[in-house]
């Protein structure tokens, strides 16, 4: 990185993009099956493994145990009333392609607290109360849904807190029954 002398602030310098290599195991990659379809939001404070590590934790999955990952705007809230259809199709065909694809058993949805899909789509709260309510009561009517659409499935709604003071994030398995 060089630095900008006007500003005083650095200037990142344009690296030509690299085949990159990492071992996942041949485990992993012969894998046909994933325990779980867990939908969540691509907030960047929630990439680099933050979803994954919680819900290992609150789910109790074993580290050789696969999950896919499909990542919308929204999370779960991605297939609420609010919605656009087509975000909304989008996000379920991708649940539906995952778990036939995979013979994925389980279905775990999540949002999360300060969701920039939500304020785009005027959902704006007064409270961090407020808005785990509207989360909580939102996923639950969704993660009802989509259990009565795929019965053969277990079907699971959590919140993810992320806390701005602690800088910690915290996932909470909520009952949908």
């Amino acid at each position: 990185m060089s630095m900008d002398v006007a500003t005083g602030c650095g200037v990142a310098e344009l690296v030509a993009p690299r085949m990159a290599r990492v071992h996942i195991g041949c485990d992993r990659v012969r894998a046909k099956t994933a325990r779980a379809v867990v939908v969540s939001c691509p907030d960047c404070r929630t990439a680099g493994g933050v979803v994954e590590t919680l819900v290992r934790q609150a789910f109790g999955f074993l580290h050789d145990q696969l999950f896919d990952d499909p990542r919308l705007g929204g999370g779960v809230l991605g297939l609420a009333d609010f919605a656009t259809p087509e975000h909304s199709v989008s996000l379920r065909s991708h649940i539906d392609l995952l778990a036939n694809l995979h013979s994925t058993p389980e279905v775990i949805l999540t949002s999360h607290g300060g969701c920039g899909w939500c304020r785009l789509h005027g959902k704006v709260f007064s409270c961090r109360k407020a808005e785990r309510q509207f989360h909580i009561e939102q996923g639950i009517i969704v993660a009802r849904k989509v259990r009565s659409e795929m019965p053969h499935r277990t079907v699971h709604y959590a919140y993810l807190e992320l806390d701005d003071v602690s800088g910690d994030a915290t996932l909470e398995p909520i009952s949908i029954d």
